[in-house]
């Protein structure tokens, strides 16, 4: 569990150095803004590491047992967060309507994960990315941030729409080989 841990709070950290009252500017103004660029980088991607590698050698400890009746539930929040994500690199209507549709999407993403894992490091992952994501949408719009892009051609809506059902289907089919269990889960084995 310390892994995940470790992992964890690097990842949050540096995530939260621009909403920390000037400190990025200030790293950035120390070392430049390319060096501070790859270190800020390096660090995320070591936390990212970290975490991954703490969840899959954590220990198993049920804390609850989830509900069976949130397979559907989780299957329609994964869908909207998967679209949300494609949304946020496809400048579209859906960017422009949801002004932080990555952190929407992870604040989706972990909900559903919470709702069917009822184990700690569960918990502690899928809660951490919730309350942070949480977070990082108020500092971003009390900071009043975002993009702010005008009225987009439907097409473009269209385009986020089909790609992201298409990710979310290559995510159902390799979840079972990625991380041991399947995505589509409504049947409890006996």
């Amino acid at each position: 569990m310390t892994l995940l841990i470790i992992g964890l709070t690097l990842f949050i950290f540096v995530h939260l150095i621009p909403s920390m009252g000037g400190l990025r500017a200030v790293l950035a103004g120390r070392i430049g803004e390319q060096k501070y660029k790859g270190i800020i980088g390096l660090v995320a991607l070591v936390g990212l590491a970290l975490t991954i590698w703490g969840y899959h050698v954590a220990p198993v400890a049920p804390l609850w047992i989830p509900p069976m009746s949130a397979g559907f539930t989780v299957t329609a929040m994964m869908l909207v967060s998967t679209i949300l994500f494609v949304a946020s690199i496809i400048p579209s209507n859906i960017k422009r309507v949801v002004r932080h549709p990555q952190l929407s999407a992870v604040i989706l993403f972990s909900g559903a994960h919470l709702l069917v894992n009822g184990d700690l490091a569960s918990i502690i992952l899928f809660g951490s990315l919730l309350l942070f994501s949480v977070v990082a949408v108020i500092s971003a719009l009390i900071r009043k941030l975002g993009d702010n892009i005008g009225p987009q051609p439907a097409s473009r809506d269209i385009k986020v729409l089909i790609i992201g059902a298409v990710v979310f289907a290559a995510l159902v089919f390799l979840h079972p080989y990625l991380f041991g269990v399947p995505a589509l889960n409504f049947v409890r084995p006996a």
